[in-house]
């Protein structure tokens, strides 16, 4: 029996107004006002269906076993930030009128990411920065919308680029959306349910530790369930403009599993090093200057083009275009346990000089080299307690130094190449 346009439409509208928030309430949940559905339906929204989410990471689990790809994208990212900004300005009281703007800002702030996500912006972080050009890829429909429901593209541009009390809490958002998602998707989290080998952190054991410590211990060993749950405790002082949280154990186990995320996966130099192979490649197609080349190049990658690219226009393009050098790194960097020869280095000028040293051997190609400094680790967030409101850092001092180690781990220098030989 034949399915009617019209069934397969509302099967995809259901599907794509699901909410995938795993380890919260909202999770199986489906966005319903109708503004936010449309502006979900529109040509820059539909388009991060295409786009992965974490782009070539692999998840390198204990044991030195690597997990299959992650498949999540963009968009179902993009539909957990907006139900969570929705419900967080409902919490705090916000008007209808304001949570409008908010919901549209939330799903309009990764709009603009180009195809590849996170690994092509390296190419050129400015020009490629999703939050500086989000206008960009507002066509018609998108304007049409955000005009019938009064929402001005000035209050839009300041909240993706996390200004003012909306700004913070998309920031926020973001953050519990992208951590709780990618969480669930390691190894880290089906290991952690069973609470064995989970990472722990580096405090007294369980027996030895006292006030602080016992509880943020306990309550480690029970958070994987309900991390997502965290957006209820952002709260919003209207007068003073703050954003705090009212919760300082949950945001402090959140802080130290997002840590991990970045040491273990974003920035561990496995997932750095398909990065710079996939940037190599990628980087002999890309110009900024297209008044030198001809927009109408099939080959070439612009700002503008890759806005309005998916992660399978890329791959064609590697693969009518490339060469069979180019080619064949690209069919490696899909291999999951498969990553260039790695040097670790405290600084760039010592990243540097091994670099010319390496560029002399005939047998090697030299396919990139990376400063990592780190990431914002969260504990400046502020935490309401019984003195008053707080940065998070000056309440949980013993945690926020764990999360700063973890931090600090990640800093280095990394240089990557391949054999020659390993190409042909």
């Amino acid at each position: 029996m034949s399915v009617s346009y019209q069934e397969r439409r509302a099967r995809r509208l259901s599907q794509d107004t699901l909410v995938e928030h795993p380890f919260s309430s909202l999770d199986g949940s489906h966005l319903e006002n109708p503004f936010y559905v449309d502006l979900m339906n529109t040509a820059p929204i539909q388009r991060l269906k295409k786009i992965s989410q974490l782009s070539f990471l692999y998840d390198k689990s204990p044991g030195d076993r690597y997990k299959s790809p992650f498949f999540h994208n963009r968009f179902t990212h993009t539909v957990a930030v907006a139900a969570l900004m929705e419900q967080v300005l409902k919490d705090n009281g916000f008007s209808e009128a304001d949570m409008a703007i908010g919901v549209a800002a939330a799903f309009l702030h990764d709009a603009a990411m180009p195809a590849y996500g996170d690994t092509i912006k390296l190419l050129d972080p400015q020009a490629l920065d999703e939050e500086t050009h989000w206008q960009d890829v507002v066509n018609a429909k998108v304007r049409s919308l955000l005009k019938a429901h009064d929402v001005p593209l000035e209050r839009i541009d300041e909240i993706v680029k996390n200004k003012g009390v909306m700004g913070k809490l998309l920031d926020i958002t973001d953050r519990i959306a992208y951590v709780s998602k990618d969480f669930h998707a390691t190894s880290l989290e089906s290991f952690g349910q069973r609470f064995n080998t989970l990472p722990r952190p580096s405090l007294k054991s369980m027996n030895e530790a006292t006030g602080e410590e016992k509880e943020w211990l306990l309550f480690y060993y029970q958070f994987v369930e309900r991390m997502g749950e965290l957006y209820k405790h952002v709260k919003v002082d209207k007068q003073s403009g703050q954003v705090f949280f009212t919760d300082s154990t949950k945001l402090g186990v959140f802080l130290y599993f997002r840590a991990l995320l970045h040491k273990h996966m974003y920035l561990h130099p496995h997932n750095v090093g398909k990065d710079a192979v996939v940037v190599s490649i990628l980087s002999s197609f890309y110009t900024r200057e297209t008044d030198v080349f001809p927009s109408t190049d099939p080959s070439l990658l612009t700002p503008q083009k890759l806005r309005k690219m998916t992660d399978f226009d890329l791959r064609d393009l590697i693969l009518d275009h490339g060469s069979q050098s180019q080619k064949r790194m690209y069919a490696m960097s899909a291999i999951d346990s498969w990553t260039p020869e790695c040097e670790r280095f405290d600084n760039i000028e010592e990243a540097t000089l091994r670099e010319q040293e390496l560029l002399r051997d005939e047998s090697l190609r030299v396919v990139g080299k990376r400063a990592i400094r780190g990431f914002k680790t969260g504990v400046d967030y502020l935490v309401k307690t019984p003195d008053g409101i707080i940065p998070y850092r000056d309440v949980h001092k013993n945690i926020s130094r764990i999360i700063q180690e973890e931090e600090e781990a990640t800093h280095g220098t990394y240089l990557f190449y391949v054999k020659k030989n390993s190409l042909e």
